[in-house]
């Protein structure tokens, strides 16, 4: 039997069930306060984190017992990695969950912007140039939406992107530059880690034509906010639409909240009923997986090992 902490109810109460049915006792911590997921953390042997909530390394500090760590998604931005692998506790994450629904969202944020629809001022979705960076299972799956659905011209960047764009339809940009200068709607759905470093800038946002739409359901580390408001402000932006930010979420008075032509949405874009449930089993099975001694990662999926112990 193994104490296992969920950092805020999972999305499927179901999966908490099967959690309980495999012998561990859980507990919830439906608080963000640190003396609270402290106080929890002191005999766990496995936490379980939704975001905003972040394992930071004070965090780490109060779980001496902690070996396991499991995101709610694919994001692991929410979590010291280092510290964790310094611990030796493993990190697990379930990756291609929100390929759908965070695909649809996109196109969502994109369409009210075009349509623009307080001011009912409309444009179609059709008659752009769509650009992606970023050609993962989101990237090709917002890509095959706009080709299939909508007709668009696609141009595409992406790191491994080589084989997608002849099956998918789409023209394959040499560099992110290329994306920016051809685009008049820009769809950022890359990763971001510190290695990579890539910020869309100023200097990228230039490259848009006059009057272009960024929307944002990558990671808000992608984004320069700052060069999104002058970009606004200069009206070289028509609308942007942000389902993550930096930090997230924004503090109050920041000049993109409340913003006319921004649409924010809580970094939800991958959940839905259907996504919900998977994501909750997803991590039930593998926390039950780990405490049992079996293998993740290749050897199990879906889950996906960020690092062994």
């Amino acid at each position: 039997m193994a104490r296992i902490v969920l950092w805020r109810p999972m999305y499927d109460q179901r999966a908490v069930e099967a959690l309980v049915a495999a012998g561990h006792l859980v507990e919830v911590v439906n608080s963000s306060a640190p003396r609270r997921i402290c106080a929890a953390l002191g005999n766990a042997d496995a936490l379980w984190v939704r975001t905003p909530e972040r394992v930071t390394a004070e965090i780490l500090n109060c779980a001496p017992r902690l070996r396991f760590i499991s995101t709610s998604g694919r994001g692991t931005d929410n979590i010291d990695i280092d510290e964790a692998r310094r611990r030796k506790i493993t990190v697990v994450n379930h990756a291609g969950l929100g390929r759908v629904p965070v695909s649809e969202h996109a196109i969502m944020l994109a369409m009210w912007l075009l349509h623009n629809v307080i001011d009912s001022d409309a444009r179609t979705l059709a008659t752009r140039v769509a650009g992606i960076v970023g050609m993962g299972s989101i990237g090709s799956e917002i890509a095959r939406k706009l080709v299939s659905g909508f007709g668009c011209d696609v141009v595409t960047y992406s790191r491994d992107q080589r084989l997608l764009a002849p099956i998918l339809g789409t023209r394959s940009a040499k560099s992110p530059e290329e994306v920016f200068s051809s685009a008049d709607v820009l769809f950022l759905a890359g990763a971001w880690n510190r290695s990579i470093g890539y910020r869309v800038g100023t200097a990228e946002l230039d490259l848009l034509s006059p009057g272009s739409i960024v929307v944002n359901v990558a990671r808000g580390k992608l984004l320069d906010h700052d060069a999104v408001h002058r970009a606004l402000r200069q009206k070289r932006l028509a609308g942007v639409g942000l389902d993550t930010v930096d930090p997230e979420p924004l503090p109050p008075g920041h000049p993109l909240l409340g913003h006319p032509k921004v649409v924010l949405t809580p970094h939800t874009g991958g959940l839905s009923v259907e996504t919900n449930t998977r994501a909750s089993f997803a991590a039930a099975d593998a926390l039950i997986d780990l405490l049992a001694g079996k293998a993740t990662g290749r050897q199990s999926r879906p889950h996906n090992t960020i690092h062994p112990a």
